[in-house]
């Protein structure tokens, strides 16, 4: 199978097209939610269910969620050792 590129003027022009609207996407699909979750998903065992749930209750950052001890009880042990 054989990967036909759109008929423009170089390949160049037609990449730079696809990067732009590749950009837009994404800023289209992130929005403040996203970027938290995306943040507390990096806490070793914190999956997108969890994040979700943390960020409906109000976390926003990592640094929000160590401070906050109501919080902390959401997580299980590996998560808590995670966010160390």
């Amino acid at each position: 199978m054989r990967l036909r590129l759109p008929r423009t003027s170089s390949w160049r022009s037609w990449s730079s097209r696809m990067a732009a609207l590749s950009d837009s996407v994404r800023i289209a699909v992130s929005g403040p939610n996203t970027a938290a979750e995306q943040a507390l998903r990096g806490i070793w065992g914190v999956g997108a269910a969890t994040a979700r749930k943390l960020v409906r209750c109000g976390v926003k950052s990592v640094p929000a969620l160590r401070k906050d001890d109501r919080m902390l009880s959401m997580l299980n042990a590996q998560q808590r050792i995670g966010l160390k």
